[in-house]
């Protein structure tokens, strides 16, 4: 299938789940109101910190690997399920001892039940399968099973979400609930898609787990310093201020950040198509994503600015305005990084995904400092502020790196 109809099929697909994840949202907001949609952020935010720090980039790695070692794919994708099995193993034991350590949860978690934690932590071994299984599916270039999943994957949150939160009228313990039930629903989902593709034989290689976690780690520090950037401030508020605050500050994010559904339907294409392309192919290719996605985000970008008061009242209702300023505050933040987002799935496909680690390491050393020094004087907008600054200098460094390589 050619690069314009996967961009097509992705950017559909996500648009799709873009609609599901608002009316997620809208249910979570609606029902839990600020205080209980802050400590859902919190409790789900939790493993996929610990998932961003140790997961070794081996999703990463697994799409680059399945796409370059086509004659060996049974040994490639055995190998990463098993890498992924003892690394899930090993975050969700870290996981447990640091919730059993009274000072951590009461510094971050300090409203929160020790079982919601636990429950969330449990599923991380889960998330990291279904996310491994994805990247295969990815790195075979096989879009339409690996959207289908993406979709499936949001449908399983929402129908959860309205049975427990809706129809059987739960609070927080239905969220979770729901939460527990899509993750192992997805996981199935997964297995069964891959396995009518590919019957894989379980043939783990010891070369080709130590490819894939030396090329994994190579992008894992990059992806993990971007996560946090993008999440690490979700923590200092909840230290700096509470968990109301987490809650207006989480509507505020999920807003503008649809918004990176443009780079993220293309640069999931382009990261594929450039590790099995030419040099020629990627000069031609790379600026011309580049120049539809700052025409889309723009006018994007636009618009919400717009809109955003009355999408917020309309969706959220007014309980949720103190999300409009720092909504606003994070939106020139969001259209920098969608450029960047295109020229980092460039390098990456390039086997150079270190240049991306520099330049979010840059970007993460700001943002902290900024957080810290900006939220107290001017809670969450300060903590829009520091994102937008640290999303800027992001692309700033990113743009330098790609002109460094592609001339």
């Amino acid at each position: 299938m050619s690069f314009k109809k996967d961009s097509v099929i992705t950017f559909f697909t996500q648009t799709i789940t873009l609609f599901l994840g608002i009316f997620t949202s809208i249910l979570l907001a609606r029902i839990l109101g600020p205080l209980g949609k802050g400590k859902y952020t919190l409790i789900i935010l939790l493993p996929s910190l610990l998932i961003g720090i140790g997961g070794m980039g081996i999703d990463f790695s697994t799409v680059y690997f399945v796409g370059k070692e086509k004659k060996r794919l049974d040994e490639v994708i055995s190998s990463a399920v098993l890498i992924t099995i003892i690394l899930g193993t090993i975050l969700m034991l870290t996981g447990i001892l640091l919730i059993s350590i009274n000072y951590i949860k009461a510094l971050f978690f300090k409203d929160i039940s020790l079982i919601f934690l636990l429950i969330g932590i449990l599923l991380i071994p889960l998330e990291m399968l279904t996310k491994t299984l994805s990247s295969v599916l990815r790195g075979m270039n096989r879009f339409y099973e690996f959207n289908l999943t993406n979709l499936f994957s949001s449908l399983f949150q929402v129908s959860f979400l309205t049975i427990f939160l809706l129809f059987l009228k739960m609070k927080l313990g239905g969220a979770i609930f729901a939460y527990v039930l899509s993750t192992l629903s997805t996981l199935l989902f997964s297995s069964i898609i891959l396995r009518r593709i590919k019957k894989v034989n379980f043939l783990p290689k010891i070369k080709r787990i130590k490819n894939l976690l030396s090329f994994g780690l190579k992008g894992h520090i990059g992806n993990l310093v971007q996560f946090l950037n993008y999440r690490l401030d979700m923590f200092i508020v909840a230290f700096l201020t509470s968990s109301i605050a987490v809650g207006y500050y989480s509507i505020s994010v999920m807003i503008a950040e649809k918004l990176w559904l443009i780079p993220g339907a293309l640069g999931t294409v382009l990261f594929s198509r450039v590790s099995s392309s030419s040099k020629e192919e990627i000069k031609l290719l790379t600026p011309k994503v580049c120049r539809h996605t700052v025409f889309l985000t723009l006018v994007s970008s636009v618009l919400l600015a717009m809109l955003s008061r009355y999408l917020i009242i309309l969706l959220f209702g007014q309980a949720f305005l103190p999300a409009l300023i720092p909504l606003l505050l994070l939106l020139p933040g969001i259209f920098t990084l969608s450029i960047a987002k295109i020229l980092a799935n460039d390098l990456a496909g390039r086997g150079l995904p270190f240049l991306n680690t520099y330049a979010a390491t840059i970007s993460l050393l700001v943002n902290i400092p900024l957080n810290i020094i900006l939220i107290p004087k001017y809670g969450i907008s300060g903590a829009s502020i520091a994102s937008s600054i640290a999303y800027t200098l992001t692309f700033i460094f990113t743009l330098y790196n790609y002109w460094s390589v592609s001339e």
